[in-house]
Order: structure tokens, then sequence, then C-alpha cells
């Protein structure tokens, strides 16, 4: 239509339009400028720090919750007290900003979700508030499992509340940050497309006149040669019904072809950049060799992103500790090196597991020399096998040498010890079990020291009861002269009542019979005092067998202690300490007859003494007499008679120290006859102990004393001491007939030569 018209009205119809397109452009520009500053406003000053405020109170969350984790973790008050007053700062900034974000909130979706978050910091609060409260009062054990129980499920319920805060602004952000987006492209699409028509349509209407032929031709090998260059944006607009019309129209579906190709290529590269390997382009949309081209790009995508995705689904799968199947698809090239590698690191993992495994299994059975074989793995691989084999062997060694000193303990031997240097809870072990070995040692050598003194002991009581049924014996001895004396003066007194004729005669016979008897008599009270004297230092004796019976029940009682403190180990030496306790209880109880015994013989040999000094008396009174004899014949029957009652009593007297002589036989064999015992069981302890071996020799020497045997009596002193005279070790014999031979220790002191 243009064609027909005037060259000028050309030009003004022609920069007419360009005018009124420009000032179109203009208007239209700033309208949507003033829209685009209105979005980003609403972006930079509303949706960002709401976005903000929301992540700074999930931050304030986790500064609770650690400030919380530090209360339950930490003993010292103080720093309990500054995480309590850390965890109230927390909870102020957390709620200036829930009350900034409640004043700024005005959508209803937004005030919903922000009601959910107030409610569900209520219920955090509330949770939070009672393990506060549980750990300042000391109760940890309570508030760590509200912790791991039900303040769990409040603090993550109160989490995705504000979470759900943060994406609901930030969702506001980027929808209105992608409006500002697209409404700047607009703009800047629409200023430029009427840019370019105000260019175009002036050179049009410029060069329109007077190049109405060649300027359409000029316009196409222009747009040919741009395209050649690869510029898809020639200007191809031309509203001419002839051949150039024609084609400028297959030029345009020739650079829409080419458009269309090139955004295929650009959406592909982004997609790969982007990591979204599974996108393809859509090559129905194109034609001919445009569609090939295409084909060709999708099929070299699905040829390199096979191997690609299998390869990273096997790492996510190591990764995860989930160990994959070879591959045993065939791949070409540089794929097959990426298969190989990745089955060769499958070999390494499976390797590193078996191992593992091996060592966790021998580890269970016990056998704690397993180790794995380091050689077979290369690399960290290697570092880490080695590194297991190492752990290893610095545990076991410590335990291999407690366990040989314990082996050396349970054979007796005391003096073993952990000699290795260790250090930590290894450290520990070795010193806990050397003082176990020491406290054990020691007592075993005190006791040692406590049995000998006993053995010496019970030797010297032994002696000594000897020695008192010796003097017991030549006693009776001497009473039964003495007797015979008396005998002697009794006949002689009834000879001179029968014939007074020999009244001079029997007189003076019985005047010398009367100082002997007076001397003997003498004799009698000296040997009563001797025999007072020699139960006094019996009953000393006594006292001293007590005292040891005490501090013997005094050692088998810390020896007791000792053995409950040594635990299974000191069992044995559990049951010695009881045998030396019912040793120390039966002398403590023998010693304390004997004394009764001893106690009552010195009664009765005071009562001898009082009896010997009136027959001394009674002699002198008969000397007197006899002295008389000789003036006073007519009362030699008077005198007579008074001597043979005399005579009597004196027999009655001697009778009562006979019985008294042979009861001091009888309680020094009993006292003899204890004493043998306490020996015996001093040796057998001794033999016991001599089992052990310890780090010192007590006493000098280890070798055990030959129990005292005294002789024992003939039948004719036994028949004269009656019952007294019957062996006194009854209840020990009765003892070891109860014993079986297994349950008596055999004790040998000769076994002490071997330490």
């Amino acid at each position: 239509m243009l064609k027909n018209l005037k060259i000028g009205l050309r030009l003004g119809v022609g920069f007419g339009i360009v005018v009124l397109m420009t000032i179109g452009m203009a208007i239209y520009g700033v309208i949507q400028i003033g829209n685009l500053n209105e979005g980003v406003t609403i972006v930079v000053k509303d949706r960002n720090p709401k976005v903000k405020m929301a992540n700074e109170v999930i931050d304030g969350l986790n500064e609770a919750a650690r400030a919380l984790r530090n209360m339950l973790l930490v003993a010292d008050s103080t720093k309990i007290q500054e995480e309590d007053k850390r965890i109230d700062k927390v909870g102020e900034i957390l709620t200036d900003r829930l009350k900034t974000l409640d004043e700024t909130i005005k959508s209803k979706e937004g005030r919903e979700i922000l009601s959910r978050v107030e409610a569900a910091r209520k219920n955090y609060r509330e949770g939070q508030s009672e393990m506060r409260k549980l750990i300042l009062s000391g109760k940890k054990v309570e508030a760590t499992e509200i912790l791991l129980t039900k303040f769990r499920e409040v603090q993550k319920e109160y989490m995705d509340s504000v979470n759900k805060m943060i994406d609901f602004q930030s969702n506001l952000a980027q929808n209105d940050g992608e409006a500002a987006i697209k409404l700047g492209g607009a703009v800047q699409n629409m200023l430029i497309g009427v840019t370019v028509m105000v260019v175009l349509a002036s050179i049009i209407i410029a060069f329109l006149i007077t190049l109405s032929v060649t300027n359409p031709l000029a316009k196409c090998v222009g747009a040919a040669e741009k395209i050649a260059r690869g510029e898809m944006d020639a200007d191809l607009d031309y509203d001419g019904k002839n051949e150039v019309g024609t084609l400028m129209a297959k030029m345009r579906d020739m650079v829409n072809s080419i458009n269309a190709l090139i955004s295929d290529a650009v959406m592909l590269s982004k997609a790969a950049v982007e990591g979204k390997l599974a996108t393809r382009a859509d090559a129905t949309k194109h034609q001919g060799a445009y569609r090939q081209i295409v084909q060709g790009v999708d099929d070299c995508l699905d040829a390199v992103i096979g191997p690609l995705n299998v390869s990273a689904e096997y790492v996510d799968r190591i990764s995860k500790g989930d160990i994959p199947p070879k591959i045993t698809d065939n791949y070409n090239g540089d794929f097959n090196e990426i298969k190989n590698n990745l089955n060769q690191c499958i070999d390494a993992v499976n390797s590193l597991v078996s191992d593992a495994n091996m060592l966790a299994e021998a580890a269970v059975e016990g056998k704690l020399a397993t180790r794995a074989d380091a050689t077979k793995h290369k690399g960290d691989f290697r570092k880490i096998v080695e590194g297991v084999n190492n752990t290893l062997d610095a545990v076991i060694g410590p335990l291999n040498e407690a366990a040989k000193v314990l082996e050396s303990i349970a054979k007796r031997d005391l003096t073993a010890r952990v000699l290795g240097n260790y250090k930590g809870q290894l450290g520990e072990l070795k010193n806990n079990l050397n003082t176990a070995g020491n406290n054990l040692d020691e007592a075993l050598v005190q006791v040692v020291e406590a049995v000998q003194q006993v053995a010496s002991g019970s030797v010297q009581i032994s002696d000594a009861s000897q020695s008192l049924s010796q003097g017991a014996t030549e006693q009776a001895s001497s009473l039964e002269e003495i007797t015979s004396s008396m005998t002697e003066i009794g006949s002689q007194t009834k000879t001179n009542a029968e014939n007074a004729g020999q009244a001079n005669a029997l007189a003076k016979t019985a005047r010398d019979a009367s100082e002997t008897g007076s001397q003997q008599m003498q004799a009698m009270v000296v040997a009563m005092n001797d025999i007072n004297a020699s139960s006094q230092q019996i009953a000393k004796i006594i006292k001293v067998i007590d005292d040891i019976a005490f501090q013997t029940n005094l050692l088998a009682l810390n020896a007791a202690v000792e053995a409950a403190r040594a635990g299974r180990h000191g069992k044995g030496f559990a049951v010695v300490a009881d045998e030396v306790r019912n040793l120390a209880g039966r002398s403590a109880k023998a010693a304390k007859e004997t004394a009764e015994l001893i106690e009552t013989s010195g009664k009765k040999v005071e009562n001898g003494i009082d009896v010997a000094n009136k027959t001394a008396e009674s002699f002198k009174e008969i000397l007197g007499g006899i002295v008389k004899v000789t003036d006073l014949v007519g009362e030699i029957a008077a005198a007579s008679n008074e001597q043979s009652q005399g005579v009597a009593q004196t027999n009655q007297g001697l009778g009562q120290i006979d019985q008294v002589t042979q009861q001091n036989t009888a309680n020094a064999e009993e006292t003899a006859a204890a004493a043998e015992e306490l020996s015996g069981q001093s040796a057998q302890l001794q033999e016991l102990l001599s089992q052990f071996k310890i780090s010192a020799t007590v006493g000098g020497s280890t070798q055990k004393k030959t129990p005292v045997v005294h002789e024992a009596k003939t039948s004719k002193q036994l028949a004269a001491a009656g019952d007294w005279g019957a062996p006194r070790n009854k209840p020990l014999k009765a003892m070891h007939n109860r014993l079986s031979e297994k349950e008596v220790i055999d004790l040998d002191d000769k076994e002490f030569g071997k330490y």
C-alpha cells in the first residue's frame, strides 16, 4: 500500500509511526519500572527481614539446646548457673524476634503459621523449664530421661513450625523476586523490541522511497551474511507481495528453525551445568538434518550418563556401608577404567571388613594372639589394619603379664610382681595387682612370726609342766616316808600304853622319834611352800599362754580380713586363718582350765601347810610330854592316849596332803599334754605356711621345731594318781579321727628348703 503513496506522505506516515511508538515505549517503560521498584522494595524491606528473624529464632533454639546440653554435662555448679543465664538471654532475644514477626505478618496463612509457632514455643518452654529445675536441683538422670523422651519431640515440633515460617517467607520472597525478574525482562524486551522496530521503521521509511527494489534485496543479503556468521537476530520483516517478500518469509522460517535448534542446545548445556543429566531435547520439534542433530546429541548424553549413574550409585552405597557386588557390565575406554577402579575399591573394602570380622570373632573366642595380615592391604587401609594390630598388642601384653603373676600367686609364690612399664588404666591394674601381692606377702610374714612365737611358748610350757610333774612325784615319795614314820610312832604309842613297865625306854624312843618327826615335818612345810611357789609360777606361765592365744586370735582375724580383701585368691589362706583362730581358742580354753586347776591346787596346798603347822605344834607337845614321862610315869596312859589321837590326826592330814600332791601331779600332766597339743598344731601351721614363697625369712630359719614328747609315767605312778593320771589329749585324737586324709592339710617342714 505504501508503494502507492507519495514520498512526503510516506515520510510523514513513517516518522509519525516512529514517534508514536517511541512515546508509547517511554510511557510503558516508566509504568513497568515503577512496578518493578515496588516488587524489589517488598522483597528487600519485608520478605528478607522476616526470613532473617525466623533464622535467628532457629539459631537461638540451637544455642539454647547447646546450653542445656552443657548443664547436663558439666559438674561445676558455677558453670551450670552461667549456662542457665545464657538460656534466659536467648529466650529474651527469641521473644523480641517473635514479637516483631507478630507485628509485621499480616497474611492469613502467615498468621496461622505464627500461631503454631507460639503454641509450639509454649510447650517447648514448659519442658525446658522442667529440665532446668531438675538439673539445678541435681537430678540430672531424670532431666536426661525427659530430654531423650518427650522434650525431644516438643523441640522438634517447635523447630519444624519455625522452619515452616522460614519456608513460607522464603517462598513469598522468591515469588516476588521472580515476578520482579519477569517484569524487568519483559520491560527490557519491550524496550528493545520497540527500539528495533523504530529503527527498522525509520530505515524502511528512509530507504523505501529510493530503494524500493534494491533495499529488500540488500536486506536479504545482509540477513544471509548474519545467519552465516551465526547471528540469528537479522531483520527479515517485509510486507511486500512480490518475490522479495516471499524470499524474506522463507528466510524467517530458516531463522526460526535455527533458533529452535540453538534453544535446545542451550537448554541441554544449562541442564548439564545444573546436574540435571536426565534432561533431553525433543527431536520431534525439528525436521530433516536438524532432527538428526538433536537426536545425535540425545544419544551421546545417554552413552555418557549411563556409566556415570552406575558409578554414582556404587559410591553412594559404599559411603553408607553397603558394599555392592562387583560391576559385571562391559564398558569401553575410560568407562571401563572407572569400572575397574570401582571393583578394586570394593575388593579392598571387603578385605578390610573380613579382617575386622576375623579379629572380632577371635576376640570373642579368647584367641587374643590373632592378628590381621596388613600386607594384604595397601595405602591407608594398611595403616588401619596395622593400627588395629598395634592396639591389640598394647592391650594384650599387660594382660598376659598379669595372668602370669596371678598364676605364680596361685602356685603359692607370693614374690611374683608385674614389672612392665604401663600407663593409664593398665598402670592402675599393675599397681593394684602388685599392692595385693605385697599385702598378702606381709600378712603371711606376720603369721609366720606369730606361729613361731606360739611354738616357742608351747615348748616352754611343756618343759615347765614336766618339771612340775617331776617335783610332785618327789613330793609323793617324801609323803610316803612321813606316813611310814607316823605308823611307827603309832605303834610305839600303843606299846607304851600296853607296857607301862617299859615307859622310860619307850619314852626315850618316842622322844627320839618325835624329834625326827618334827624335823621331817619342818621339811614337809618347806616342800609345801615350794609347791605353792611352783603353783604360782605355773599360773604366770598359763597367763603367758592365754596372752599368746589372744595374740594368735588377733593375727588370725587380721589374716581373715586380708584373705577377704584378696577375694577368691585368698580362699585357701582364709581356711588357714580359720584353723589358726580355732587353735588359739582351744589354747585359751586349755590355759583357762589349767589356771583353774592350779588355783584349786594352790588352795589345797595352803590347807596342807596349815595342817602341817598344826602337826608341828602337836609334835612339840608330844616332845614336851615325853620329856616329862620320866617324872610322870603315872600319867603315861593318859599321855599315850593323847599321843594316839595326835597320830591319828597326823595320819589324816598326811592323807589330805597326799591327795593334793596327786592332784598337782595330774594337773602337771594335763598342762604338759595341752602344751604338746599346742606345739603340734603350731608345727602343722608352720608346715602349711612353708608351702608359700614369701619375701622375708622369719626368725632366720624356716625349719620347724620337733614337738616335745615327754616320757610316759609308769603303770604304778598312773595307778597311784588315779583318774588324774589319765591322758588328756582325747579331744585332739577325736578331732583327727573325724577328719579324712583329704581334709587334713599335709604340712612338712622339709618343703621350706625349696624357697
